[in-house]
Formats: C-alpha cells, structure tokens, sequence
C-alpha cells in the first residue's frame, strides 16, 4: 500500500496559535479585519435608506442561493460515506440531517432579504406621508442668477 502523504506537512493546525497575523495571542487570524459589504449606514435621506435596504436585500439573496448550494454539495457528499452499521440508507438519512441545518440558514438569510424589502416599504407607510407634506410646505424661493456684468 502506497504510503499517504500529508498535503498540509508543515502547515500550522488550527487551535495551535503558530499562524497569527493579528499580533494578539492565540487569535484568529482574520479577527482585526472587518468586512462588510453593506458599508456604513447613513441614513440621511430617502435615498440613504432605500439603498441601504436595497444593498441588504440584494446580499442576503446572494448568500441564501450561496448556502443553499452549498447544503445540496454537503449533503451530497456527506451521503457518500458508507454507514457504520450497513443500513440500507443510512448514510442518506444522516446527511439529510446534516445539511438540514445549512438549508434553514439559506431559508433564514431569503427571510432576512424580504425583511430589508419590508423594512424600506415601512419605512415609505409610516415616514412618508409627513417627508412629503414638509417637502411641499418649504417655501421655494427664486435662485439669483450669477451675472459676471458683461
């Protein structure tokens, strides 16, 4: 029998605190970097939060349809390994149960992108009626026009 080669010989295991680019002890790598694709939230006018909301909704979509395939890949190779015990789909119903968890994550996360719809849609029912009744109660004063006096 061939003897088996470790890929990763020499590599630092996770838990054993050799890889550390963060200068803390024992701390994860990528723990000082934040990243998030949603950016600051600002919000100081309707444009603010419908984009916001917007951005929200349309990530949370891509990550749903993300995890959900990565729950079909899961299971599918999870149902691959031959049951312990021989049991005539054994190994299918196991994997079903574990991937079970990643598709109500994608389930969770479709969820939180209609939530960032409807919060955009709450935010036009219950603000928009008094935005738009300051917006038509503001004088509109005529604009000088800049003349060099040529």
């Amino acid at each position: 029998m061939a003897e088996r080669t470790d890929p990763f010989a020499g590599a630092p295991r996770p838990g054993t605190g050799q890889h550390n680019t963060n200068g803390k002890a024992g701390g994860h790598p990528y723990a000082s970097i934040s990243y998030s694709p949603l950016a600051d939230p600002e919000f100081f006018t309707n444009a603010d939060i419908r984009n916001y909301c917007e951005r929200a909704r349309g990530e949370f979509l891509k990550l749903s349809f993300e995890v959900a395939m990565a729950a079909e890949v899961l299971q599918a190779v999870l149902k691959e390994i031959p049951d312990p015990e021989a049991r005539l789909f054994g190994s299918q119903a196991r994997a079903r149960r574990v991937a079970r968890h990643l598709k109500r994550t994608a389930t969770e996360a479709r969820d939180a992108a209609k939530n960032a719809a409807r919060t955009y849609a709450a935010f036009q029912r219950e603000f928009d009626p008094e935005l738009s009744a300051t917006a038509r109660s503001r004088p509109t004063r005529a604009r000088r026009r800049f003349d060099f006096g040529l």
